[in-house]
């Protein structure tokens, strides 16, 4: 069964509300979350977005804000194609 951009979205408001915004558990959740559901994932922005977030803790800089990651939900659950996420350089 597919693995849509809402069921993520859904999970990660949840993840965020569980944690507290904790970028460890943030980070190696989506990592196992990706691994989970890579059969199911057909949509190859959903996969960069949940890699953009398993990257999290690797440094600093490519971190998402608490914020970021509400509002990157948010679109998500409006299946929302104008879906931006901000470029690591």
């Amino acid at each position: 069964m597919e693995y849509t951009k809402k069921q993520f979205a859904a999970e990660l408001i949840l993840i965020l509300e569980r944690n507290k915004y904790n970028i460890s558990n943030l980070a190696n959740w989506a990592n196992k979350k990706y691994y989970e559901q890579l059969e199911n994932i057909r949509n190859e922005k959903l996969k960069q977005i949940i890699l953009d977030i398993s990257a999290m803790s690797s440094d600093p800089q490519f971190e998402y804000t608490e914020q970021e990651l509400i509002e990157l939900a948010i679109n998500l659950i409006k299946d929302s194609n104008q879906i931006e996420l901000k470029t690591f350089k």
